[in-house]
């Protein structure tokens, strides 16, 4: 008996040794991307080797790779069956089942390698990435709900918006409230729902919210809530997105305006790296305490976005819109300060200065021509709006945000009432789940 064992233990050690060349040759080969000749190799081989993980762990990767999708990931469950803690052929399996479209299989396949594996960085970014396009692929099929909450504290210079000096040059003398500073704590939360009608249409809706709380200044406090519910028409070239739209702003825990109306939004892609979007909308405003602001507004936008083949995967959005305001009481004062064209441009962009880290920026113009003069001026107001929006954003993990963002508006007027400068300064963790 002692010798049959020590003959069978010979025999093993020695297929062992001549496995060892082969594997080191198939690793090299997966090492410098050359997954075809790994693929071709193994299977000169696949017969007397398979079912051996040292084998099938290289066979599966490169039979991947290489196309032979069913083959790789039949070759990483026979690892999986001897080695059920070997966590990189769980990854690779779960790669593989998330090229067949097994999403559900490939998904727990993920959650179990970051559950149990702790990976390196690099590798958990890679797995968030595949995690969330499961995610966006299930949105196609099943219906799928996703929300998100956040916390932020920062810094605003002129909270009211206001002037920084009394205006001067006024018919009548008049006495204004001039810029105020504070600092701010900041709530927001919301989430979506898509239901998929068929494979070319879902209804959605969604729900976002943020609270600004500022430090000295009680009567400054607002919330916005904003509504929209829509549907969506995927076809091979163009998208068309048809939303009604419903916000309620609150100042000082009182109704400030409501928003409510329906958008019309055309998508098409012109080429890989080019898209052009078209939408119109229009808008119902409503003040409760300032009622001859009730009005109509009506806006035409124009954008168009792309990618770059560069350093940093920069992409880009440039924009231009119209727009017409309307007043319901159409008195003098309301065609005064609410009656007006308005129309510009935005043009901004995105890098990736790591995998995990962005860079985002928006810079946007408006110039708003009102339509009578105003009383104690005896001019008819025309504003020009300049705004600066950036915001670094680092992705902690798949559910986990952080963000840095600084914005500067400035308001050019011809009625010196009207002119304010404003930074807005914070930081925001944001989780979704």
């Amino acid at each position: 008996m002692k010798r049959l064992v020590l003959a069978l233990t010979l025999l093993f050690a020695s297929a062992n040794l001549l496995a060892a060349p082969l594997i080191e040759q198939l690793n090299r080969l997966i090492d410098a991307g050359q997954m075809q000749q790994a693929y071709d190799q193994a299977r000169l081989h696949q017969d007397e080797r398979a079912g051996t993980p040292a084998f099938d762990l290289p066979f599966g990767i490169a039979a991947i790779d290489s196309g032979h999708i069913n083959e790789g990931v039949f070759a990483l469950e026979r690892v999986l069956f001897l080695q059920p803690t070997n966590h990189r052929a769980r990854l690779e399996y779960a790669r593989g089942l998330f090229i067949l479209g097994e999403d559900a299989q490939a998904k727990q396949a993920f959650t179990q390698v970051l559950a149990q594996a702790d990976p390196p960085p690099s590798v958990r970014e890679k797995i968030d990435q595949f995690l969330d396009a499961i995610r966006r692929r299930e949105s196609r099929y099943n219906t799928t709900a996703q929300g998100y909450v956040g916390l932020g504290y920062g810094y605003d210079s002129n909270l009211n918006s206001a002037p920084d000096t009394q205006p001067t040059g006024a018919l009548l003398p008049i006495s204004v409230t001039l810029d105020r500073g504070d600092q701010f704590t900041k709530l927001l939360f919301g989430g979506q729902l898509y239901h998929p009608v068929s494979t070319s249409n879902k209804l959605y809706g969604r729900w976002d919210s943020t609270l600004r709380i500022y430090n000295h200044e009680a009567d400054q406090d607002n919330a916005n809530h904003s509504l929209t519910l829509g549907s969506q028409w995927n076809r091979a070239r163009y998208q068309f997105d048809l939303s009604l739209n419903a916000q309620h702003y609150r100042l000082d825990d009182q109704g400030y305006r409501n928003l409510f109306g329906p958008t019309l939004q055309w998508s098409s892609a012109l080429r890989p790296d080019l898209s052009l979007q078209a939408g119109f909308s229009w808008l119902a405003l409503n003040y409760p305490d300032n009622p001859f602001r009730d009005g109509r507004q009506g806006v035409l936008n124009l954008r168009l976005f792309g990618n770059l083949d560069a350093p940093l995967s920069p992409s880009w959005l440039a924009g231009a819109f119209y727009g017409d305001e309307r007043s319901d009481e159409q008195s003098s004062a309301s065609r005064a300060s609410v009656d007006r064209n308005f129309y510009g441009g935005q043009l901004g962009g995105q890098i990736s200065l790591r995998p995990s880290l962005s860079l985002i920026g928006m810079a946007v113009f408006q110039r708003s021509d009102y339509a009578a003069d105003y009383a104690l001026y005896g001019v008819t107001r025309n504003d020009r709006y300049y705004a600066l929006d950036l915001e670094l954003k680092q992705l902690l993990n798949r559910h986990l945000q952080l963000s840095l963002n600084l914005n500067y508006s400035d308001n050019h007027s011809n009625i010196d009432l009207y002119q304010y400068r404003r930074t807005q300064a914070g930081l925001t963790l944001r989780y979704d789940f």
